[in-house]
Parts: structure tokens; C-alpha cells; sequence
């Protein structure tokens, strides 16, 4: 991972608060693939914020989702005109020497060789601006294969002068708050119902009584929900379920 430039002034507009959570959903079809849960966006993710966030497709190699107002205030392109562009907006608009780390890090995610990656990009503004964006990409969602398949990355303007310190670590947090709640909107209500119960303690028999179904079908639950939330193992599980309130 690139270092990151020091800087001791303040993201200006960045903020500690989001303002707004509004409920969307995504219906998202191509040739091979199909996503048809319903997800949670943010209508303003962090307001009057140098932030970008999008989804990247893979196997598509290429963006289906972006903050609209941040991808114009940043870049002075939409999202839908950067997935228009497709690569000729990467060999256009990245800098030559870091166009190629775009293969290499979906090649990273591809090959599961981690869950998380980090660099530093040149970006080209639509009126000729280098911007030096800092992204940190979180595996997002699997196939029903089990393959990686989506990817969420959140960019950091560091055109702007930054605190490298506190607020990058408050916007990776936010990034693993956005990642989560993705998560929570593609397990069902009974899914979370023995989430919780699982979250205080419950074994598979106590869960099954309080829920009225059979210990067999609660531990169906917990593997589910171990596959759904990308999770390794029942520890893993309790753990997201505090983090997340659901204890």
C-alpha cells in the first residue's frame, strides 16, 4: 500500500454526522448475473464531503452504482457517464503510471486473495485537474458460487488539504457502516430473529423453542447467515450482530 501524503489541516468539508439514511433498492441485471435483494443507499452519504463511493462489478470489470452529487462535485462527470466511458474513461482520465493498478487490484479480489485492499490514484478531472484520490475497497458481495463478485470502494479527495490521521480513520469506519448495512437488508426477518438470540448466548435447542421451530432448522439459519454476511465462523457472527445492534 502507497503511503499516504501528510498534511496537518482538515478535510474542510468533511462532517462528523450523516444527515439523511433513506431507503432505495437496486435492481441490478446483466448476461450473467442477477442482483434482486433489495439494498440500502445513502441519499446523502456524508454531506458537503470529498468522498466518492461506488460498486464495482468484477467480472464486468466496471462500476454499476456511484454518489451522484460527489462523482460531479469531484470528478465533473455522474456515475453514468464514467460506466458509459467504460475503460476509455481509465485510459483517458487515470494517470499512466497507476492505470494499471485497476487490473491488478480487481485481479487481487478476483483471485480472494484478501477482502480489503488500499492505494492512492491520479485521477484526470473532466477540466484537465489532476485530483490524487485515496480508495480503500471492501469485498462487497459473493455469487452463488461463492466468487467474488462485488466490491465497494470509497475514494478520499487528498487534492484538498487532509488530517491523515483521525479523519481517514473516521471515514474507513463509515465504509465498514455502509458495508454492513448493505449486508443486514439480504437476510430475512426470521434470519435476524435468530441473529439476535444467537448474539445473547442461546443455544441451537433454547432458540428453537422461543422461535417454535426445530433445532435443525436454526442451525440451517446460522450457516446461512454465516455464508450471507461473508463470515467465518458462529464467533464472527455474534460479533457483527453487536456491532450492529442486533444483541
Amino acid at each position: 500500500m502507497e503511503e499516504i501524503p501528510e498534511d496537518s489541516n482538515d478535510i474542510e468539508s468533511l462532517q462528523k454526522t450523516i444527515k439523511r439514511l433513506a431507503d432505495s433498492s437496486m435492481q441490478y441485471m446483466n448476461n450473467n448475473f442477477a442482483l434482486q435483494e433489495k439494498v440500502i443507499l445513502y441519499d446523502e452519504i456524508i454531506a458537503k464531503a470529498n468522498v466518492l463511493i461506488h460498486i464495482d462489478d468484477l467480472n464486468l470489470r466496471k462500476m454499476i452504482w456511484g454518489n451522484r452529487k460527489q462523482f460531479i462535485d469531484i470528478l465533473g462527470f455522474s456515475p453514468d457517464e464514467v460506466a458509459a466511458m467504460g475503460n476509455k474513461y481509465l485510459s483517458n482520465y487515470y494517470h499512466p503510471e497507476d492505470y494499471s493498478k485497476v487490473n491488478e487490484i480487481t485481479d487481487f479480489f478476483l483471485n480472494d486473495l484478501g477482502e480489503n485492499h488500499s492505494t492512492l490514484f491520479r485521477v484526470k478531472h473532466k477540466d484537465g485537474d489532476w485530483l490524487k484520490l485515496f480508495t480503500t475497497r471492501t469485498l462487497f458481495k459473493r455469487n452463488s458460487e461463492g466468487k467474488p463478485w462485488l466490491v465497494l470502494a470509497v475514494s478520499v479527495n487528498l487534492t484538498t488539504p487532509v488530517d491523515t490521521g483521525a479523519k481517514i480513520e473516521e471515514l474507513l469506519k463509515e465504509n465498514i457502516r455502509l458495508k454492513n448495512q448493505l449486508l443486514l437488508s439480504t437476510i430475512t426477518q426470521r434470519e435476524k430473529d435468530v441473529l439476535g438470540l444467537i448474539a445473547h448466548g442461546y443455544s441451537n435447542k433454547e432458540i428453537s423453542l422461543q422461535l417454535f421451530i426445530s433445532a435443525s432448522t436454526v442451525e440451517s439459519h446460522r450457516k446461512h447467515l454465516i455464508k450471507k454476511l461473508n463470515l467465518k465462523n458462529t464467533a464472527a457472527l455474534v460479533c457483527f450482530a453487536v456491532e450492529n445492534g442486533l444483541n
